[in-house]
This record gives structure tokens, C-alpha cells and sequence, in this order.
């Protein structure tokens, strides 16, 4: 059986509550009534005194003032029985009987408890009953003293209503406050209980956090730390699913791609041996960068693929952008584009792997020929400060569209009705692997890929047995 937090909280506490304060209302509310009888006992036994020990003869006057300080009603019998005065009508024979049911006052205990003394009827009320032989030029009558049972408890009930009173008000107020308590904390804990479900149903928004800075707001924010961390660890998770099928799909691509390649690029290399060419024609020279363009492409696939890494081949940058550029030339012969290459390298650059830099760039620039459209304009600009290398792909295309602005370097992702979507996640990975990064902007109406890469290290012009810089020479 579920037992609500809420009801664990309130049940012990109001319990308590209600005790403790019931316990000292009814304490109270009984020293209360005490007191009020002790006081309407100690008035009348003041006016008994008075009757007791008075030197004049009882009359129905006296009685009446008497009766007036008092509140009781007083009958003077004879020693005969007979009535001498009265503030009450007697039926006949009463008299005899209340006689015999009055109880005497005793000297030392006198009016201090009147519930001691017999309660007896006399028309429709009924009275606490006490006889009394007075002294003086009365010593031959009895007063009867008739103190109504009605305003004794009365008197009693007022005395006894404010502390009742007040304790229920206490123990009504204390209840709200402790319900309300008990409704907020598990309120809290409800509501935290409620993200913790939507986080295993896969929603990770965060949990708004209380303005109240107690162990609520805590779990609150640790919930939401939770959020985040879960967050980012599902996004790897379906990262590592795509480079997955990724894989996959570029591995058996790639084999099928370069088995073709090799076979075509090898029968061009053999017919350009056997039959002799006009020297202006360049269609087998095309024909050829046009396979190597498509073998960078499948190294780039091939790649994807990898389960261990391979060994890193060092280039020059400088001779790595011009080899791109020539692999390009056809591409934008055909689409009537311009390409420029703004070379500010203040000295011999080196890149820790060509091959991979080589697919990134290649990937960028195509995508910017294309991207610029007929009489477009496309340029590569190569940068370096420190060890940081900065290679910008500028076009002067209109930019990737608003719905692909946020996921733009994810696989799969793309605007061609013929693209696949892996060359900007090809050189995303490229950018991470050499220690840098790859973003976009709008300058200028133009829009710019900066391919960010780390400089290796310890290669230079002596080292690099061969190496040439054509930028020097010129």
C-alpha cells in the first residue's frame, strides 16, 4: 500500500501538534473554570456571612438584595418547618423536604466546592442545596441557600471557552501550516520525480528551479546537471551510431570506387603510352586529374573506415593547396568560375598529414565552385599565426540555407538533390583529428569555410630530403 511523503510528514506532526496543544487548552480551560468557581464560591459565601452573623430579622427585602449580589436564591425556615421568607414560590410541603436534603455548612469547609453539595429540584430548576443556622436574633430559624446549577455551569462553561477556544484556533492554524508545508515539499519532490521520468523517456529539459534556496533547489540543479550531462552523452551516442553507419556505407563505397578507378585511370595511362597525341590536346591530362580529383574522394571514404589510425603522411601546405587547385581547374572551366589562391604564409607551412587535408580542402572548394554558380567567384586564402593555420574558402554564393544552419557539418546533411552529405563532415573530422576546428560565416555577401589546423612541427627544407617550394623559387 502506497503511504504518500505528504501524509509521513503531516500525520507525526499533526498528531503531535493537536496533543500538545489539547493538552495544555484543557489544563488551562480546567484552571479556568476552577478559578470561576472558587470566585462565584467566594462571593457567596460572602453574603452567607453577612445573613449568618446579621442582628436584624430575615424579611423578603434583604433576601432580595442578597440575591441580587449572589445570584442564589435563599429560603428562612422556623424551627417548626414553617416559612418565614422566601426569594422562590414553594408548592406546599416543600419546605420539610428541602429541610431534610440540605446539607449543613460546616465551619471550616464552608462554600469553597459548591458541586459537594446536593443538587435537589424545586419547581422546574434545579439548585445546589445548603442549610445554614445563623447566630444572633436568628438562631431560630435555617436559611436554606439555593444556588441555581444552571449559571454554576455557566459560569464554568465561560471560564472554560477562551482556552478551548484558543487551542482549537492554534491547533486549526498549526494544521494549515503544516499541511501546506507538507504540500510543498512534495510538491517538490512530485515534480522532480516527474523530470526523472521524462529523463528516462529520453527529454532532457531542464527542471525550473525554486527561488527558495534549500535542499530542493539543490536536487533541482542536480537534476539539471544530470540534464546536461545525459544530454551531451546522447548526443555521442547517436554520433558514434552515424560515424558507425558512416563507416559502413563509406567503406564498401570506397573498395567498389577504387577497384573502378585504378582499372580506368591505368587503360587512359596505357592508351596515352600507345598513341601518340596532338600536343595541344589536354582531354587525357583532364581525364586523368579527373580520376586523381576521384581518388581523393575515396581516400576521404576510406578513412571513415579505418579502425586503427594509419600513419601520418607530413606535407607543405603551400604545394597541398596548389595541388587542389589543379585537381579544380576543370571543374571550374566548365561552371565558368573564377578561382583565385591568396598565399600569405610567411614561411615554409607544414600540415602533421597531407592526405586527409588534402580530401577536407578539395570538399570545400567543390562545394564553393559550386556553390558560386556561373560567373562566380571562388578563393583560397592560406594563413598562418604561430602554430595555428587558417585556410578560408570564400564564395560568393547566397549560403547555406537558415534550416541547415545548426546542423550543417553533421553527416547526411545537405541541400544537393545528388549529394550525399559527407564531404563537410569529412573535413569536420579532418579539422578535429589535426587539433583545430572548421566554421562558416556571411562577410561581405560572401560566404567563408576556415579550416583551422594545428602547424606540425620539426620539418623544414633539410629534413625533407626533395621538397621543393615553387612560392620561393618564384
Amino acid at each position: 500500500m502506497k503511504w504518500p511523503l505528504r501524509n509521513q510528514i503531516l500525520l507525526p506532526l499533526a498528531t503531535t501538534l493537536v496533543v500538545a496543544v489539547g493538552l495544555i487548552a484543557g489544563a488551562s480551560a480546567y484552571w479556568a473554570t476552577l478559578r470561576a468557581e472558587q470566585q462565584t464560591a467566594a462571593r457567596l459565601e460572602q453574603v452567607v456571612d453577612t445573613l449568618g452573623g446579621a442582628r436584624i430579622p430575615y424579611t423578603p427585602r434583604i433576601l432580595e438584595q442578597m440575591q441580587g449580589l449572589s445570584g442564589a436564591d435563599f429560603i428562612v425556615f422556623r424551627t417548626t418547618g414553617e416559612v418565614v421568607a422566601s426569594t422562590i414560590r414553594l408548592e406546599a410541603g416543600a419546605g420539610q423536604e428541602l429541610l431534610r436534603a440540605a446539607k449543613p455548612i460546616s465551619e471550616n469547609r464552608r462554600l469553597q466546592n459548591l458541586s459537594e453539595y446536593p443538587a435537589i429540584e424545586v419547581g422546574a430548576n434545579r439548585y445546589f442545596a445548603a442549610a445554614l443556622r445563623p447566630a444572633g436574633a436568628n438562631q431560630t430559624t435555617t436559611l436554606i441557600v439555593l444556588y441555581p446549577e444552571s449559571s454554576w455551569r455557566s459560569a464554568r462553561w465561560q471560564a472554560a471557552f477562551p482556552p478551548l477556544a484558543l487551542g482549537a484556533a492554534t491547533i486549526l492554524a498549526m494544521l494549515v501550516v503544516a499541511a501546506g508545508l507538507a504540500h510543498r515539499i512534495s510538491l517538490g519532490i512530485r515534480r522532480v520525480q516527474q523530470q526523472v521520468s521524462r529523463i528516462a523517456e529520453g527529454h532532457f529539459e531542464p527542471l525550473e528551479v525554486g527561488r527558495r534556496d534549500d535542499e530542493l533547489r539543490e536536487l533541482a540543479l542536480s537534476i539539471n546537471h544530470m540534464c546536461g550531462e545525459l544530454q551531451s552523452m546522447h548526443g555521442k551516442i547517436r554520433e558514434a551510431e552515424r560515424s558507425g553507419l558512416l563507416s559502413q556505407l563509406a567503406g564498401g563505397l570506397a573498395h567498389q570506387l577504387r577497384n573502378a578507378v585504378t582499372g580506368a585511370r591505368m587503360a587512359i595511362q596505357i592508351h596515352q603510352k600507345r598513341c601518340a597525341a596532338d600536343g595541344q590536346d589536354e582531354s587525357l591530362a583532364v581525364a586523368l586529374r579527373q580520376l586523381s580529383l576521384t581518388e581523393e574522394h575515396v581516400k576521404g571514404l576510406l578513412s571513415l573506415q579505418r579502425k586503427e589510425p594509419s600513419e601520418p603522411t607530413p606535407g607543405l601546405l603551400r604545394e597541398i593547396a596548389r595541388e587542389v587547385v589543379d585537381l579544380t581547374s576543370p571543374a571550374c572551366t566548365h561552371g565558368r568560375v573564377a578561382l583565385t589562391l591568396q598565399d600569405d604564409l610567411p614561411r615554409r607551412v607544414w600540415v602533421a598529414d597531407a592526405d586527409p587535408v588534402r580530401s577536407a580542402l578539395l570538399n570545400l572548394l567543390l562545394n564553393a565552385i559550386e556553390a558560386a554558380g556561373p560567373e562566380g567567384e571562388v578563393s583560397i586564402g592560406l594563413k598562418a599565426d604561430g602554430a595555428t593555420i587558417a585556410i578560408d574558402v570564400r564564395d560568393n554564393g547566397p549560403g547555406p540555407p537558415e534550416n541547415l544552419k545548426q546542423t550543417l557539418f553533421e553527416p547526411f546533411v545537405t541541400t544537393k538533390p545528388e549529394g550525399v552529405g559527407l564531404g563537410l563532415a569529412l573535413a569536420h573530422r579532418t579539422a578535429r583529428d589535426q587539433g583545430g576546428e572548421l566554421t562558416w560565416r556571411r562577410e561581405n555577401d560572401q560566404t567563408v569555410f576556415c579550416l583551422s589546423l594545428s602547424a606540425a612541427s620539426g620539418y623544414d627544407q633539410q629534413n625533407r630530403v626533395g621538397a621543393t617550394d615553387h612560392g620561393e623559387q618564384a
